[in-house]
Order: C-alpha cells, then structure tokens, then sequence
C-alpha cells in the first residue's frame, strides 16, 4: 500500500532555488526588511507567497519573497495590499 510522504515546508522548496530566493532578496524580509543572515536555516528565515497558494498553483521564484516569520503569520493567507504589509523595495522582482 503507498502512503504519501508528509508535506515538508522546508523540503518543497530545493535548498538551491530557495537559496537563490534569499540572495535575490539580500537575505533581508521583503515586508519589515529584518536582517535574516543569521537565520537562514532556522524557523525563523521563510519563503513567502506574494499571491497566497490556495488562489494560484504559482510555486514559481517570481511569486515567493524572503519573509521572516513573524511577518508570513500575519500576513497569513492573504496577500500583501490585503494584509496592509506592501513589499519593500520595489524595484526587485516578487
């Protein structure tokens, strides 16, 4: 009988891309601009969806921000005008 693996947050996301991800945003949080350098590979060092994926199947690097994690919860399943947080700097790629 298959049983599917358990969902993985940190695991749906290859360490290479995320990494890329984290770089492309300076290793900052794209809503606070938090310093995550010494969190990255810690709970507390998140992937974002700018467009939450419960309305688009986007898992895609132009869809995902750094976040630290205080800002993904309250952001929570909203997107960032919903949620009052704007993405700070602008001229990167969401």
């Amino acid at each position: 009988m298959f049983w599917p693996r358990r969902w993985s947050g940190s695991k749906w996301i290859r360490p290479k891309r995320r990494h890329e991800i984290y770089r492309r945003d300076d290793f900052r949080c794209r809503y606070c601009g938090a310093d995550l350098r010494d969190l990255v590979g810690t709970p507390g060092c998140t992937l974002d969806h700018v467009v939450p994926r419960s309305r688009t199947a986007d898992n895609g690097s132009d869809n995902l921000v750094t976040a630290c994690a205080g800002c993904n919860l309250r952001k929570g399943d909203r997107t960032p005008e919903e949620a009052g947080m704007p993405l700070l700097d602008p001229g990167l790629p969401f």
